[in-house]
């Protein structure tokens, strides 16, 4: 299994970070492996969809939401049958300056021990992919 967590920091509003996460069909702005997206439903804990992810190859892997507090948090679980499951947590809080961005990651499954190459990916993503929201959001903030 692995595990790893980073913060970022913005001037932007906790609003708009909020409204970067929850346009589900803008996430490939921000997120550097998905390529396409296709989700039904609310931004609510268990609505789905498939998302078009480049692991050395492109695949349609099937996520869906849990966890889902309003300007609080949300988890992006993404599943590979029993094998293999991968949860991503955005969390987001208020600070002096703006917002603390938060995304950690946990992989597990009778298939994680052979995942280290993925989660040495998204481990390098991370940083860029919260910066970009925060710059997408920082937009927001300007308008």
């Amino acid at each position: 299994m692995y595990d790893f967590e980073a913060t970022h920091e913005t001037i932007a509003t906790l609003e708009d970070v909020w409204a970067v996460y929850t346009d589900v069909a803008g996430w490939p702005r921000w997120h550097g492996a998905i390529e396409a997206i296709t989700f039904a439903g609310p931004f609510a804990a268990g609505s789905a969809g498939y998302a078009t992810v480049q692991t050395g190859i492109s695949q349609d892997i099937p996520f869906h939401l849990e966890n889902v507090e309003p300007m609080k948090h949300f988890d992006v679980v993404w599943t590979v049958g029993h094998l293999l499951h991968t949860r991503m947590t955005h969390a987001i809080e208020r600070t002096a300056s703006g917002t603390k961005i938060r995304h950690a990651y946990h992989t597990g499954g009778i298939m994680a021990p052979f995942n280290f190459l993925q989660a040495a990916a998204a481990r390098d993503r991370v940083q860029p992919s919260m910066a970009r929201v925060a710059q997408l959001a920082e937009a927001r903030s300007a308008r």
